[in-house]
């Protein structure tokens, strides 16, 4: 143990970000796919079943989000999500090649906002990085936007 210590670089400062969890938000998200889904493949017998997915589904979102955070360095961000399986990912400020900002109905009717940075190999579909439920989505945007650009 003494050995991997010693190759550890002191802890750097970073500024994190977390989403801010609307219970309702939440709720109205988990309760979407679960009807449907359940209606789909049960048909009239989802009303047995669905008393027991939803609140399954709601503590499955609402404890990945409270596992979710954005670590931004001097050089990069981190970012950390999940429950059950977990996700992290490192990008390079200088690899960022367009930031962007898009909020939903429900978004803009709970004051929050999704950011996503994209790099040279992101893909069409998706974003390389993802930032939603963010509340002063316009400072943070600015924010990032500010030292992304200095790199």
């Amino acid at each position: 143990m003494d050995q991997i210590v010693n190759y550890l670089q002191p802890q750097e400062q970073c500024t994190i970000i977390k989403p801010t969890i609307k219970k309702l938000l939440l709720a109205i998200y988990s309760f979407i796919p679960t009807f449907f889904i359940s209606f789909y493949f049960l048909g009239i017998f989802f009303i047995f079943i669905f008393p027991i997915i939803f609140p399954i589904v709601y503590f499955l979102k609402k404890a990945t989000l409270n596992n979710t955070e954005y670590k931004f360095y001097s050089n990069r961000v981190e970012y950390y999500e999940g429950f059950l399986v977990k996700n992290r990912k490192t990008i390079n400020y200088d690899k960022i090649s367009n930031i962007g900002q898009k909020r939903g109905i429900l978004e803009r009717f709970f004051g929050l906002g999704t950011i996503y940075l994209d790099t040279a190999g992101s893909s069409r579909v998706g974003n390389e990085l993802s930032m939603s439920y963010l509340e002063n989505y316009d400072q943070i945007y600015d924010w990032i936007n500010q030292i992304t650009q200095k790199k």
